[in-house]
């Protein structure tokens, strides 16, 4: 039975790929011990080492599905080495003449190293396609959103004006730095390791560097200058980077989920289909970016913590895939502004901190614990998305109750009228409100209600 959400049928979907899982579930790890034992043999038998014929039979029979792979497990569990059960099960299925050139010259950490090299040249070819992918994704955002305004942030407060074309160019720029990281990387990292018992290469004597150099190029990796089995600088690399890129996927998901706060509510990643909470229809939490949050290890104090609770206990970000596989789908069109909308200055529509949805708690509160609890009707996840986009009030409809205008108080300290900061989706026209510069006190809900009045009777 799985006990880890990696390995879990329900759960490891939200935790990495197939693709990825391919290459290092545990039946690929034990194919890659059989080739270079294969390919050291054909090597072997080039240099007239060991006989061609046992290269041969050696070559066709190492297959992982020939192996008794739970006899394996048994000699593994007994020795403690991972690399000679390996090799007893190969010898079993090969004939006798054959099976005792197995392994000739090499060492279980040569065959593991040399492997391990080879799943990482697989994993390069992975998350590289990852990154194109979402690179090419964010690429088409920020041309989209060239024009598209929106707050800059600095220290969480509203500062000067940006576009979120802008800001999707730097998130862009990033990763574009990671990927050329992650290329320039590969000459050092693809490297393998075959150097006998000690590095000495002893038992082949003086063919012994022809052997390395001939098996790394039929493996297609590079040889290493000095023979080293403590040399664990190359793979430390890769995983480094992967931590790395998994920062910046992070981040970018930390930026995407925070701009769909429902108080700033400037992006959505939701799409038809998803569900944000099985008791309140209103609800679009960013359980999408939340995840990639956490996992890229962003998720940082403790309240983020507590409200990314399913994907809790899963920090390490000990493979990029596990991020970069979940932000393809999560920005591709799905960061777009949830309403497409030009306001004026002064008609600036907060949507009233969750106007269009249900007031209270659901199904929670006082006096409810014992009650059953009923499904949502059909379409009311439906109408609260729609409610909340266009600033629709439950059962009053899109227009404004008929009377005067609510009152529109200045703000202590500047002139009369709204910020001139826009969300995504809104234009600016004009100036800044006048007022000598400060901080305003008292409350904007007032400014908004009256604007949210206005633009609504002008609708009606």
């Amino acid at each position: 039975m799985p006990s880890t959400a990696f390995d879990s049928f329900y759960l490891k979907d939200r935790y990495g790929s197939a693709a990825m899982r391919a290459i290092w579930e545990d039946r690929a790890m034990i194919q890659r011990w059989l080739d270079v034992e294969a390919a050291l043999a054909a090597v072997e038998a080039d240099l007239k080492i060991v006989p061609r014929a046992a290269a041969r039979d050696i070559a066709r029979r190492a297959r992982v599905e020939l192996l008794d792979l739970p006899a394996m497990k048994r000699d593994f569990d007994a020795s403690w080495n991972p690399v000679m059960p390996l090799v007893d099960a190969l010898r079993r299925v090969l004939r006798p003449a054959s099976a005792r050139w197995v392994h000739w010259g090499a060492t279980s950490k040569n065959i593991m190293d040399t492997a391990t090299a080879l799943q990482i040249k697989d994993s390069y070819a992975v998350v590289l396609a990852e990154i194109d992918a979402i690179a090419e994704i964010l690429a088409i955002l920020a041309v989209r959103h060239r024009d598209t305004l929106m707050a800059g942030r600095t220290h969480g407060q509203h500062a000067l004006p940006i576009t979120f074309g802008y800001k999707v160019a730097v998130w862009l720029d990033e990763l574009i730095r990671q990927r050329e990281r992650l290329l320039e990387s590969r000459r050092r990292v693809l490297v393998g390791e075959f150097g006998g018992a000690v590095g000495t290469l002893a038992s082949l004597g003086r063919k012994g560097l022809r052997v390395q150099e001939k098996l790394m190029r039929r493996l297609g990796l590079g040889a290493p200058l000095v023979p080293a089995k403590t040399a664990g600088d190359r793979f430390a690399e890769f995983f480094i980077l992967l931590a790395m890129l998994s920062a910046t996927l992070g981040k970018i998901a930390q930026n995407i989920y925070n701009l769909q706060q429902t108080d700033v509510d400037e992006v959505t990643e939701f799409v038809e289909g998803k569900v944000g909470s099985s008791a309140m229809p209103h609800k679009l939490n960013p359980v999408a970016s939340g995840s990639v949050v956490l996992l890229g290890g962003h998720g940082g104090d403790v309240r983020q913590r507590r409200v990314l609770v399913d994907g809790e206990g899963v920090v390490l970000p000990d493979d990029a895939d596990l991020v970069a596989v979940h932000l393809p789908d999560l920005i591709e069109g799905r960061t777009d502004p949830p309403a497409e909308r030009s306001l004026e200055v002064g008609e600036l529509d907060d949507r009233d901190r969750g106007a269009g949805r249900p007031p209270g708690g659901g199904n929670d509160g006082p006096g409810r614990e014992d009650r059953p609890r009923p499904r949502p009707r059909p379409g009311a996840r439906d109408l609260a998305r729609r409610g909340g986009a266009q600033g629709v009030v439950p059962g009053r409809g899109r227009c404004p109750p008929r009377g005067p205008a609510p009152a529109q108080p200045a703000a202590a300290g500047r002139g009369p009228g709204l910020p001139q900061l826009a969300r995504p989706g809104h234009r600016v026209r004009g100036p800044g409100g006048g007022g000598p510069p400060g901080r305003a006190t008292g409350s904007a809900a007032p400014a908004l209600r009256a604007a949210q009045w206005r633009r609504g009777r002008r609708r009606c």
